[in-house]
């Protein structure tokens, strides 16, 4: 259901699958430093709560936009204050750590995601926040003022 809801407040007219582990699908994990396909070999490249564990968030941006033919869309979070970071970073930490992922906690705020998707090379096409990504009574927690969807083009594909 969250990819379903991401897709459609980001404008994508198809959503092919929503199960993040189908059964049989192959799954290929990468640094982000240099992925190994080919320029332009997917439609849309889909970033999901990925952005805050990249050691190096604007190059995973620029090299997702290589090897998309449409763009790139990125659900995350955004952070505010000391209270919204440390929200976000035990929820991430409940999450993450047990599956040996990354905790960095490099929350941005609106801005600040704007000034990466610019040195990345990309522009902001939409922009969906707050995105309610779950139930009413667990988003008490979470927040949805906290989650975000966008979709990125590159940078000049619109002019």
């Amino acid at each position: 259901e969250v990819g379903r809801a991401i897709s459609a407040a980001v404008g994508a007219c198809q959503l092919a699958a929503c199960d993040p582990m189908p059964r049989g699908a192959g799954v290929a994990l990468q640094r982000g430093a240099r992925l190994p396909y080919p320029d332009a070999s997917f439609d849309v490249v889909l970033l999901c709560d990925v952005l805050h564990h990249a050691g190096e968030p604007a190059e995973l941006l620029r090299e997702a936009l290589r090897v998309c033919r449409a763009g790139v869309v990125v659900k995350d979070h955004f952070a505010f204050d000391a209270l919204s970071r440390l929200r976000l970073t035990v929820m991430d930490a409940a999450g993450n750590v047990p599956y040996g992922a990354p905790h960095r906690a490099r929350y941005l705020d609106p801005a600040a995601f704007g000034s990466l998707a610019e040195r990345a090379g990309a522009e902001i096409a939409a922009l969906v926040w707050p995105l309610a990504v779950h139930p009413p009574l667990l988003s008490v927690l979470t927040g949805s003022e906290l989650q975000f969807a966008a979709r990125l083009e590159p940078a000049g594909a619109g002019a």
